[in-house]
């Protein structure tokens, strides 16, 4: 070979095995420097390393109910008490509604679980009964707690529990 071809190969070499170097340098330390609050905007946190905060996720209202109605046994001193329960959630986002489809053996199984220690006497009054719908959605939250649109970022959550069926006997 040539003198100037062989000058020009060696360099060429030189220029890529350091090219490929700094940027393997760079992807190797691309985490630390996301995970330090450094990195771009993708990562979405702010200057102290907090993530962003999401907003609130608006649509038109979208519901979901139980296939059939809840039946509770309470249980009060011996006396056993039934309680049918049929009730709404309202959601803003139909992923909400299908996560809620899908967990409804599981959201059954908390709710008859955890409602049946309610005091019956309790659920006669205004009170009672709002503390009642105050729990279901607890429950509800405690096993699908919300979903996060990440093309608008916006978290969606579970709003709301409408009873539209309380019977106590």
């Amino acid at each position: 070979m040539k003198p100037p071809v062989l000058i020009a190969i060696v360099v060429l070499v030189a220029l890529l095995a350091g090219g490929g170097a700094l940027a393997g340098a760079y992807f190797f330390l691309l985490p630390q420097v996301t995970e330090a609050g450094n990195g771009n905007a993708d990562a979405a946190e702010d200057e102290e390393g907090e993530p962003e905060a999401l907003k609130r996720g608006e649509g038109p209202a979208q519901y979901f109910s139980f296939a059939k109605p809840l039946l509770i046994t309470l249980d009060n001193q011996g006396d056993a008490k039934y309680l049918q329960l049929a009730f709404s959630v309202l959601v803003r986002h139909e992923a909400l509604v299908a996560a809620l489809q899908e967990d409804e053996p599981l959201l059954r199984n908390d709710l008859i679980v955890q409602l049946g220690a309610e005091d019956p006497d309790s659920l006669r009054t205004p009170e009672g009964r709002e503390a009642l719908r105050n729990a279901i959605l607890d429950i509800i939250r405690a096993r699908t707690p919300s979903y996060v649109d990440e093309e608008t970022r916006s978290e969606f959550l579970i709003e709301d529990v409408l009873l539209s069926n309380l019977v106590m006997q």
